[in-house]
């Protein structure tokens, strides 16, 4: 079991808890309908959060998804 945390800089914390890695764009999903779309979303460069359904999930909802460089913090 793993999470997802989502730290919107509104000043709360959003934890998902996921079965394996790849639930990630539910874990997504479910935070855009808990809190709202994002502007942004920056994320590390794993490979669930490079996904092209995690591409096409933030093109629909109209956030822009930046990955960091990989290695880095």
């Amino acid at each position: 079991m793993c999470v997802q945390l989502f730290v919107p800089d509104k000043g709360f914390v959003r934890v998902y808890p996921m079965k394996a890695t790849r639930h990630f764009v539910s874990a997504l999903r479910l935070f855009a309908k808990d809190v709202g779309t994002p502007e942004v979303l920056v994320a590390d460069s794993h490979p669930m959060q490079k996904k092209q359904e995690v591409k096409e999930f933030c093109n629909k909802i109209g956030t822009k998804l930046r990955l960091l460089e990989g290695s880095t913090q």
